[in-house]
């Protein structure tokens, strides 16, 4: 699998690896969060390959499927840690006995994190040394759950975006093989642009480009067209996971325009400002909107590339069953 370090890696690192003192975690949770294929997996399989972050968890690095039955999981875990329950003990029971020891280091992934009420059975009652990286796409609600068992003050929320042009550019010359002509590389950089650098979609285009050429890429792009049906599927998953009123902010912000304030959004939605600003905050924490710049007045918010992309036909559709 190619995998092109990121400039957020080794500040995760040391984010999972800190202490605040004496057998005790700084970060007892990281919640890696943002839209479908932008790379949180890849991020957390980076880090726990990390040399730095291997050497830290004495117990090891486990990972577990947030799709999966937490229960199901447990019983997964406590067998491959080789534990033993105690006479009458369920394997719950038996997990969080040894998880929730003083002298526990262990770095539990949850990959893909969907539900929250999946969460509890894996992470109540973890040591103060044993640290939780999740990944998911419902950034806020995640939250709320693992607030539910942790501190807030040891609860470090992580946004993930796209990569970073530099980033991008060693992505497409590792899926080519090779370095890029002049005039390969900015064909390149403008699909980049035009998929805000989203992970995934970048390494598909890469292929694209190595076999047929970038320039029928960008013009799929530039006609408003997502042309994988993977990736817009995820993106499709994702989008109907949301709450319909969540779905209607969002739809409201694809005609407006490509950069926008909080208040052009507040016009957009017929709401007052700082309702507007709660809504970007809520469509930030899964991904969906980017804040692109902090200016000297106002922050500028943009509704990530590869959202507009995908989700153009099916705002159409479902404003036309509305009607």
């Amino acid at each position: 699998m190619i995998h092109v370090p990121r400039e957020i890696e080794r500040d995760l690192a040391a984010s999972l690896t800190a202490l605040s003192g004496y057998r005790q975690a700084r970060w007892r949770a990281v919640i890696l969060y943002g839209m479908a294929g932008i790379g949180k997996t890849a991020l957390a399989r980076a880090v726990a390959d990390d040399d730095q972050v291997t050497r830290a968890f004495r117990d090891g690095i486990a990972w577990v499927d947030g799709n999966r039955d937490p229960e199901d999981e447990v019983l997964r875990l406590c067998l491959g840690f080789g534990l033993e329950r105690a006479p009458g003990e369920r394997w719950l029971e038996c997990w969080r006995r040894w998880a929730g020891a003083a002298e526990r280091r262990l770095l539990l992934i949850v990959d893909d994190a969907v539900m929250a009420e999946g969460l509890p059975p894996l992470i109540a009652g973890l040591g103060p040394q044993v640290v939780a990286l999740i990944t998911t796409q419902q950034g806020a609600e995640i939250r709320a759950e693992v607030e539910r068992w942790l501190p807030a003050g040891q609860i470090l929320a992580q946004p993930v975006a796209g990569l970073t042009p530099a980033e991008g550019g060693e992505l497409v010359e590792a899926v080519a093989g090779r370095p890029l002509t002049e005039r390969e590389w900015a064909e390149a950089q403008a699909v980049g642009e035009l998929l805000g650098w989203h992970a995934e979609a970048l390494r598909l285009a890469a292929i694209r480009g190595r076999e047929a050429g970038w320039a029928g890429v960008l013009g799929e792009l530039t006609a408003g067209r997502l042309p994988w049906a993977a990736l817009h599927a995820a993106l499709r998953r994702q989008w109907a996971r949301l709450p319909a009123e969540q779905q209607a902010w969002l739809a409201a912000l694809l005609p407006v325009a490509a950069s926008f304030t909080a208040d052009a959004a507040s016009r957009a939605w017929g709401v007052a400002p700082a309702v507007a600003g709660y809504r970007l905050w809520v469509l930030a924490q899964a991904g969906w909107v980017v804040e692109e710049t902090s200016g000297e007045v106002e922050t500028l918010w943009r509704v990530a590339a590869c959202v507009r992309l995908a989700l153009a036909e099916v705002v159409q559709q479902t404003e036309m069953n509305a009607n």
